[in-house]
């Protein structure tokens, strides 16, 4: 114990700073209990309070604005990786980019403590057009905001936090033991999924060759574009004949499709 909080109360500036840089970059580093850790530290006379805000702010900053022109400049293709890595990548973008629209104010203030939210909120934005001047003013403003509800309860809670660390580090290895099979446990459910998923979309897929043929032979066939309104601005081009159907909006119009006609999907 004494040990690791030496280690921490030397080293606690770089950590903190490496921790949020990597979590802010989409890597599995949750940065959440060493924000808290901080604070505490800081609560305890160990850390300044000032300085660990300031570096978490030069975590996230740079790292948003990278994702915010990557967004700007290369549009649906950053939200593409972003998906090809997410293991929800059926649901990736289209959880997120219609409540984004909508309030995207209040989404991009509070990004930070949705999942998925996080790391798409930025490229969403230059994806959209926002200016660079609003971003500034927004993104800066979730970072502190994110800030200050992690370190302040470190802080004003630094003798309960103290205690909760030493009882984790004297039986570390049996939390560890829990936490990692709670992890194995929800990444072995999440693979699952999106192996089933996977399995039951190439069952239903149509190649391009025979949705040609359809085609051909007459109006028996019906094609909804259901991609979301950012990823059709990406790339607004579409099938001949296809109908605009976005998924946000997909259920209060699907009875208005003709059910005699063979429907087929088609999305990013």
């Amino acid at each position: 114990m004494e040990a690791i909080t030496t280690y921490l109360i030397e080293y606690g500036y770089w950590i903190l700073f490496l921790w949020v840089l990597l979590d802010q970059l989409a890597l599995p580093v949750p940065a959440l209990p060493m924000v808290l850790v901080a604070g505490g530290l800081a609560g305890e006379g160990h850390l300044s309070l000032l300085l660990c805000t300031i570096i978490v702010l030069a975590g996230c900053l740079p790292v948003n604005f990278l994702w915010y022109y990557l967004g700007r400049y290369h549009g649906n293709k950053v939200l593409t990786f972003m998906c090809t890595v997410s293991l929800d990548p059926e649901t990736c973008v289209d959880s997120t980019t219609s409540s984004f629209q909508r309030h995207i104010t209040t989404s991009l203030l509070f990004a930070k403590f949705i999942p998925g939210l996080q790391t798409l909120a930025p490229p969403l934005s230059g994806l959209m057009g926002m200016s660079v001047g609003r971003y500034t003013i927004l993104s800066s403003a979730s970072s502190l905001i994110y800030a200050l509800v992690f370190l302040l309860p470190g802080y004003l809670a630094s003798d309960l936090l103290a205690e909760i660390l030493r009882v984790v580090l004297e039986y570390g290895s049996l939390a560890a033991g829990i936490v990692l099979t709670a992890a194995l446990i929800w990444l072995a459910r999440k693979i699952a999924n999106r192996l089933l998923f996977v399995r039951r979309l190439k069952r239903q897929r149509m190649e391009p060759e025979d949705l040609l043929q359809h085609l051909t032979k007459g109006p028996a066939v019906q094609i909804c574009d259901v991609r979301q309104h950012l990823e059709f601005n990406a790339f607004p081009k579409t099938l001949p004949g296809a109908i605009r159907l976005p998924l946000d909006g997909f259920d209060e119009r699907v009875e208005a499709l003709n059910q005699e006609r063979l429907q087929v999907l088609i999305c990013t």
